[in-house]
């Protein structure tokens, strides 16, 4: 269930989960440079648009913190 919105949806998790990671041209790079993300067009236009999401939707970046947490230990394995 996603901890940001009242019904469960993975899409609009995921979209939330994103812009958690998602705010500025350098995060974009990143992912796009690991194989995250594919043709998103500019690097400087998604993190605007992840930040419109977050504030619509009212998304809270903190509901994510123990899943990043993972991601980076699980990361660190693999190195």
């Amino acid at each position: 269930m996603c901890p940001d919105f009242k019904k469960d949806s993975g899409v609009i998790s995921y979209l939330f989960f994103l812009s958690s990671l998602i705010t500025e041209a350098q995060d974009v790079k990143e992912l796009k440079d690991a194989g995250v993300l594919y043709n998103f067009g500019s690097d400087t236009e998604l993190p605007n648009l992840f930040s419109k999401i977050r504030n619509e939707l009212g998304s809270d970046p903190d509901n994510y913190i123990e899943v990043k947490e993972k991601i980076q230990e699980y990361y660190g394995t693999l190195m």
